[in-house]
């Protein structure tokens, strides 16, 4: 690699020593640049900042040197005083670096090559840094490391091209990946090494597939921060600490060994716990959600849990501690704080106690001051009203914000995932707005094309599905499929919203005629009407009883066919009946809530054609 020097001389006349050896200033006359062929001589002086005829110091030369090297364009600079006849004159003689045509990387089989590249931060065509090459080449080996290739080698190849010009090259011998043979840990006493490792990501190698051992230091921080901490925390172990960890690597083998050193403290019981500052909600409505309280077990109240000391549990108790965050929040008070307060005590006898306490300031009630609904540029406002279950005026509830949005997101109608909705403070007292911001997508779609059936012949079909109908979230959906043996007609409109009420209605109708060609089946021929309406049940907005009527004319010219059907030749009247309740999530591939229907339905024929 190439070394960079930065020199600054200065020469000054006998007759000015004195003087100079004073002040360690002097001034020239004139001041030029030589050795660069791509920044011009006058740049290279105007970066500088050095003046002629002006006085000039050491610490001057030394800021024109930091000045013009900040340039990237130069790998050594030299600074002297000489004397032209009688002018003196500062000459600046420079080095330029090579301009750097490409760089590459070789060997990246393991990890992805564009995931290597991305911690290089070489730029093609500028002039090329040893200095951030070296960087870049020690960024790839932490992530090798990182992904448990210590193994790995990184070397930095630097291939002239010519005087002015170079390649780098970045060589990546992976090796292989670290499997952990061992995980020994040190310190347990309560748990052995096996009870410990089995709540840890990071583990040994072993018989079964899927016991890999790979090491990953992401994970083990995890495992050091989050999991052990929650093992350990669950059992009445809060003092646990992980002291330190170390990895030995046998390179001949490539396995390793982990060595966790840990620090398991005493373990705790639960003592006295109070609650203080409530007034919202009685003590006694809080303590059913304390994760500690003793109740009576047992056959008739006897024996059970209500005897003996019980073990502190960490994540009972925050768990515990957001429900009651919550059940505030979904009430308006979403300013309240409750702050859960741990004391540590010894008992006469030795054991380690922790006594509990909510602290609980509870604030002022939130209400609901605006709904602002923004980026709604096709779907009406009023079709995303009724999905949103908050109204102003009302107490602010934060489970039917969470609602609400699911609400909005299930419409389909834009891009996803939705963006959270945001608050903001309305006025001094604490009201708050609400804001849904969303972002339209097409949502209807045309389709159109050819078929063939042995039974059918030749034919098409187009079909059309607009669910957001005008933007008022009315669905209209039209199929039509067509041939020399086949005419299959249908088309129905749904209003989720009738006349703009909770009401929901369909309307569907459609006609068709068959001919099956193979074995003799002969020809269907069916036309109908359905009409449906859904009515809220008690106000739900997710369970609705859905009532339909349905009237269909049918005829079957075929002696194999007529006996399977309800009527031939007459029209069949249906009444249908149904219930259902649907609390389903990220349609239409839910991924939350259930759907339960219960449906009814009677059939009869009107009378013959």
């Amino acid at each position: 690699m190439r070394s960079i020097t930065l020199t600054a001389v200065l020469s000054l006349s006998l007759a000015g020593a004195a003087t100079a050896q004073q002040t360690q200033c002097t001034s020239v006359d004139s001041i030029a640049a030589v050795g660069s062929t791509r920044v011009t001589g006058s740049a290279v002086v105007s970066r500088s900042g050095l003046v002629p005829n002006e006085p000039i110091c050491y610490r001057d030369l030394q800021r024109a040197i930091e000045l013009i090297y900040s340039t990237g364009q130069f790998s050594d600079i030299q600074i002297s005083q000489t004397v032209d006849g009688s002018r003196q004159v500062l000459l600046i003689e420079v080095e330029e670096r090579p301009m750097l045509g490409r760089w590459s990387v070789r060997g990246a089989e393991q990890l992805s090559e564009r995931k290597v590249r991305g911690k290089v931060e070489l730029l093609e065509g500028r002039p090329y840094d040893p200095a951030e090459a070296a960087r870049s080449r020690a960024r790839i080996d932490s992530l090798y490391k990182e992904e448990g290739y210590y193994l790995s080698d990184v070397r930095l190849r630097e291939l002239p091209i010519d005087e002015n010009n170079v390649t780098v090259v970045y060589e990546i011998d992976e090796g292989r990946r670290i499997a952990l043979s061992r995980v020994i840990v040190e310190g347990n006493e309560v748990f052995d090494d096996g009870g410990v490792v089995g709540h840890m990501k990071t583990g040994a190698e072993g018989f079964w597939w899927w016991k890999k051992g790979e090491y990953n230091e992401d994970e083990l921080d995890r495992d050091r921060r989050e999991r052990l901490p929650d093992f350990y925390g669950s059992r009445g172990f809060i003092d646990f600490a992980v002291a330190g960890d170390t990895l030995v690597v046998h390179e001949g083998t490539g396995k390793g060994t982990l060595y966790l050193e840990v620090e398991e403290g005493e373990q705790y019981t639960v003592g006295d716990f109070e609650i203080v500052g409530n007034r919202q909600f009685s003590v006694e409505q809080l303590e059913t959600l304390y994760p500690f309280a003793r109740r009576a077990g047992g056959f008739l109240g006897l024996g059970g849990s209500g005897s003996g000391p019980t073990t502190f549990n960490q994540g009972a108790w925050d768990e515990a501690t957001q429900q009651v965050s919550q059940l505030y929040a979904n009430n308006g008070y979403i300013y309240a704080r409750i702050t859960p307060v741990v004391s540590r005590r010894e008992s006469d006898n030795g054991d380690k106690i922790v006594d509990l306490r909510w602290q609980i300031v509870e604030g002022s009630p939130a209400i609901l001051n605006r709904v602002i609904i923004r980026g709604n540029n096709v779907t009406h406002e009023d079709v995303i009203r009724r999905a949103i279950l908050m109204v102003p005026g009302d107490v602010f509830r934060q489970e039917a914000l969470i609602r609400s949005y699911q609400n909005i997101s299930n419409l389909g109608f834009f891009e996803q995932p939705l963006p959270p909705p945001t608050t903001e403070q309305a006025n001094q007292q604490g009201d708050i707005d609400v804001i849904f911001n969303v972002a339209e997508r097409h949502t209807g779609n045309v389709n159109f094309g050819a078929s063939v059936g042995q039974g059918t012949g030749v034919g098409g079909f187009i079909g059309l599905d607009e669910p957001n109908l005008f933007g008022r979230g009315k669905r209209i959906q039209f199929q039509w499929q067509f041939g020399r043996n086949i005419n299959d007609f249908n088309v129905s409109y749904t209003d989720p919203a009738l006349r703009g009420s909770l009401i929901s209605s369909t309307l569907r109708l459609h006609s068709s005629r068959l001919r099956f060609t193979v074995a003799d089946l002969g020809r269907i021929n069916s036309r109908g009407v359905s009409l449906q309406f859904g009515f809220p049940v008690m106000g739900s907005r997710f369970t609705r009883l859905l009532t339909s009527y349905s009237l269909e004319q049918s005829q079957y010219d075929s002696p194999t066919l007529s006996s399977r059907f309800v009527c031939d030749d007459c029209v069949l009247s249906t009444i249908g009946l149904s219930l259902v309740r649907d609390t389903r999530i990220g349609l239409p591939f839910a991924t939350g809530g259930t759907l339960h229907q219960i449906a009814f339905r009677s059939q009869n024929p009107v009378h013959a054609v």
